[in-house]
C-alpha cells in the first residue's frame, strides 16, 4: 500500500515524501492516510503537517516545495495550504488532538475570505463547540467589514450552521445592522431561525 510504504523509514525521510506529496490532489488520499498515522503513531511529526500547510500558503516557500515559483504564487493566491489543513480536519483525526486541531482550524478558516458557498460549508460541518472562540473571531472580524463581498464568506459560514450555533449567536449577528434583513428572512425560510415575538 502506497501510504504504508511512505511511512516506512526514519523521521526525516518520511516528512520529504510526505512534503512532496502534500500539492497533488492526485495523492490526496495517500497523504490524509500518513496524516493519520501521524497523529496515531509519530505524534511528535504533527508540527511537520501544520507546518507544511502553512508553508503552502506562501509563495516563496511553496515554490519550494512545488518546485516551480508560477505554482506558488498560485498556491498562495489559491490559499492551498488552508485547503489541506481544511481537508485534514474533513478527515476527522485531528479532533482527538486540540493543539493542532486549532491551529489547523485558524488556518482553514482563512478560507472565509474566498466566499466560496461550498468551501464556507465545508468549514462549518467541522465546527464543535470547543471552536466556538476562534469561529466567532473570524464571524465578527468578517461581518463587522464596511464592503459587502469581504463579509460574503462569514454570512456564508452562518448561512450553514447548525441551529444550534445559531442560536448562541443571534442577538450578535443582530448588531450588525442592514445585511440582517435577508440574513434572517433566509435563515427564517431554511427553518433556522425563528424571529422572536413580542407578547400580546
Amino acid at each position: 500500500m502506497a501510504a504504508e510504504a511512505l511511512m516506512t523509514g526514519p523521521d526525516e525521510a518520511v516528512r520529504d515524501r510526505l512534503e512532496v506529496i502534500s500539492p497533488a490532489s492526485f495523492w490526496r488520499n495517500v497523504f490524509l492516510f500518513a496524516v493519520g498515522k501521524c497523529f496515531v503513531d509519530r505524534e511528535h511529526m504533527l508540527d511537520n503537517i501544520v507546518s507544511i500547510c502553512e508553508r503552502l500558503n506562501e509563495d516563496i516557500s511553496a515554490s519550494k516545495i512545488i518546485g516551480d515559483d508560477l505554482a506558488g504564487q498560485a498556491a498562495k493566491a489559491a490559499l492551498w495550504g488552508a485547503r489541506l489543513a481544511l481537508e485534514i480536519l474533513s478527515d476527522g483525526t485531528a479532533r482527538q488532538y486540540p493543539e493542532y486541531e486549532i491551529r489547523l482550524i485558524r488556518l482553514a478558516l482563512l478560507l472565509t475570505k474566498s466566499g466560496d458557498r461550498e468551501v464556507c460549508a465545508r468549514l462549518a460541518s467541522v465546527y464543535h463547540p470547543d471552536l466556538h472562540t476562534i469561529y466567532k473571531e473570524v464571524v465578527d472580524d468578517g461581518i463587522g467589514q464596511s464592503q459587502f463581498w469581504r463579509q460574503a464568506g462569514a454570512w456564508q459560514l452562518i448561512m450553514n450552521w447548525p441551529i444550534e450555533m445559531l442560536s448562541g449567536f443571534m442577538n450578535t449577528l443582530t448588531d450588525y445592522g442592514p445585511p440582517m434583513f435577508s440574513i434572517n428572512s433566509t435563515l427564517y425560510f431554511r427553518g433556522k431561525w425563528q424571529p422572536e415575538r413580542n407578547g400580546g
